[in-house]
């Protein structure tokens, strides 16, 4: 599938779902831990994985389950399980 996620959602500061799947759910989470600096999680079932499109400038950093991403290819592959993305907004 694919999960597209705009990095602004307003002034909305924390939300988590659950989506039922035939293999499991995926459960998703979402925190702006302030105005630099936002958490993604998404946990996904056995035999689910997918593209997150996270719309961020070259400038940011993103981090999935600690390591580095490379933002060039415009989507992040999650793999089955805990999937967690940080996101640094280095605006200046």
């Amino acid at each position: 599938g694919l999960l597209e996620i705009k990095p602004q959602l307003s002034n909305l500061t924390e939300t988590e779902i659950t989506v039922p799947f035939l293999t499991g759910k995926l459960h998703a989470t979402y925190k702006r831990v302030n105005n630099r600096l936002q958490h993604y999680g998404f946990d996904l079932p056995a035999n689910v994985s997918a593209e997150l499109h996270l719309k961020v400038s070259p400038s940011d950093a993103v981090s999935l389950n600690g390591e580095k991403v490379n933002t060039q290819f415009g989507t992040i592959r999650l793999s089955p399980g805990k999937n967690e993305i940080e996101l640094q907004v280095n605006s200046f």
